[in-house]
């Protein structure tokens, strides 16, 4: 029987999360990346595989409070603003 899964953050707690991501995202990001960054880019910045930010997102909807926008093909991130 699968394991049931984690209840989802409250907005409050998303929205926070999502504020200490972007910041830690642009303390670490070179100042030439892009605004909207590929799936495989923003993995490269944080320093961990693009599966596990897929997972993630497969599994919550989000990574550390980051929402993918879907435009074409792929996920892509806006990690400023």
């Amino acid at each position: 029987m699968p394991k049931n899964p984690r209840p989802a953050p409250a907005p409050e707690e998303l929205e926070a999360l999502r504020s200490t991501t972007l910041a830690a995202i642009a303390a670490i990001a070179p100042p030439d990346t892009p605004d909207i960054v590929p799936t495989a880019t923003l993995a490269k910045i944080a320093g961990i595989g693009p599966g596990s930010i897929r997972s993630a997102v497969c599994r919550c909807g989000h990574w550390a409070g980051l929402v993918p926008l879907k435009l074409g093909r792929g996920c892509r991130w806006k990690i400023r603003g």
